[in-house]
């Protein structure tokens, strides 16, 4: 392989991300993948995390108005693992008075290794959206390796599907979406739901991880100290334990292992990356496969912008992102962008 390419320097970076672009030592996630530490160790760590983070967040909320009903349910595991309950919660606006709404299905993430609800927005989606958000409380990989989150994210769409009446939504109206490790999710879930001629209005996936293998591509030698192409493969790397060698990894797994065969009938896609995320060509080379395979698709990769740097709400880039991210949202809830033919 060709040398790791260093882009730590904020020469790389465009002139509105310069100021906060040195992320060398922002993560230590060593002990998720520590296999001498025990599960309650992990745990532990995780718990600490996830204060911090919700403490945060409740302090810039501090006298704001509620502006959801949360409700939580414990889901039956899907046919896969049926043993395997897990835990969704919905967020619907107080002022949703629809009895078939719109439903955001939102994978978080956080490198398959930390899940906090409360640090998504959730509540500020459903609003923006005028819908119900539901999020799954998945497996974290450290908890139980591939397919397990997978598995919950499936439970969870089909107890949507199957009690859509007595949750008051449209089970025709679903639009998957998630960031990071929550959009590899996003993209991965597509293919499990295919399966199962499951058929959500499409996807939004925003900086997501579609491969774990390395190639000549200049995306796998990015590093910069933090969300690397070093760190994603061993996050990855330790998700997929168990999986045995490439060959059996499938696109249930990770989209990009997919075939043009396996996107025919693949929900309409959104995919938003950067051009210093580890996962860029492995993005565009999925999307590529979508296209071929006469699905929906469209890629977005914004210049001099590097994984953690969506993050930064107030950039005036990362506005225009979203700003996009929600025109492609009320796309897909307004529209009927699938395509399930296959051509003969």
């Amino acid at each position: 392989m060709k040398s790791e390419f260093n882009i730590k320097d904020p020469k790389w970076a465009h002139p509105t991300f310069a100021e906060k672009w040195d992320m060398s030592g922002q993560t230590d996630n060593d002990i998720f993948f520590d296999t001498t530490k025990t599960l309650e160790e992990k745990t532990a760590v995780a718990n600490e995390m996830a204060k911090m983070l919700v403490n945060m967040v409740r302090a810039g909320q501090e006298g704001q108005e509620e502006v959801c009903d949360v409700s939580v349910y414990h889901v039956a595991g899907c046919p896969e693992e049926p043993e395997a309950e897990v835990e969704m919660r919905l967020y619907r606006p107080k002022t949703l008075k629809s009895k078939k709404a719109r439903v955001l299905f939102y994978c978080m993430g956080g490198a398959l290794i930390t899940r906090v609800p409360e640090i998504f927005g959730l509540e500020g989606m459903s609003v923006k959206y005028n819908c119900v958000v539901a999020t799954i409380l998945f497996r974290r990989s450290w908890e139980a390796p591939y397919p397990a989150a997978i598995n919950d994210l499936h439970a969870g769409y089909q107890y949507l599907t199957e009690h859509a009446q007595e949750l008051k939504i449209s089970p025709d109206n679903i639009v998957i979406m998630g960031g990071s490790s929550g959009g590899h999710l996003a993209l991965s879930l597509g293919f499990r739901l295919k399966r199962y001629h499951y058929s959500p209005k499409g996807i939004v996936a925003i900086t997501p991880q579609t491969d774990e293998r390395v190639n000549e591509l200049l995306g796998c030698r990015i590093v910069n100290g933090a969300w690397d192409g070093p760190a994603q493969r061993k996050a990855l790397k330790y998700w997929l334990r168990g999986c045995g060698d490439d060959a059996a990894v499938g696109p249930e797994a990770l989209a990009n292992h997919a075939s043009v065969e396996d996107c025919i009938g693949y929900p309409p896609v959104f995919i938003h990356t950067v051009e210093f995320d580890p996962d860029r060509d492995f993005n565009r080379e999925f999307y590529g496969k979508i296209l071929e395979a006469k699905s929906f698709a469209e890629y977005h990769c914004w210049g001099g912008a590097h994984h953690a740097s969506t993050s930064d709400l107030a950039n005036p880039v990362v506005i225009r992102m979203q700003e996009i991210i929600d025109a492609n949202t009320a796309d897909l809830f307004q529209y009927d962008l699938r395509r399930p033919w296959v051509e003969e």
